[in-house]
């Protein structure tokens, strides 16, 4: 059950990688979708290019939004 549920978990990080990759994508021209698959390893996900990744990638939606709750407020 616990492997199971381990599993359904990291389906469900990935999947949300792919997404948040997807929406980086269409924002950005400096962000890519992935070409092929990602793999999942311990070293993948620890990979220094990912991690800089997504603190771009957060760094750009805090300032999207942002921009976004300004332009609602006027």
């Amino acid at each position: 059950m616990e492997i199971e549920r381990e599993r359904m978990n990291t389906e469900a990080w990935l999947i949300g990688v792919y997404v948040q990759q997807a929406i980086c994508a269409s924002l950005s021209k400096s962000c890519k979708y992935p070409q092929k698959p990602i793999a999942i390893t311990a070293d993948a996900v620890k990979n220094e290019k990912y991690i800089a990744a997504k603190a771009r990638m957060e760094t750009f939606m805090v300032n999207f939004n942002q921009k976004f709750a300004k332009k609602e407020v006027e």
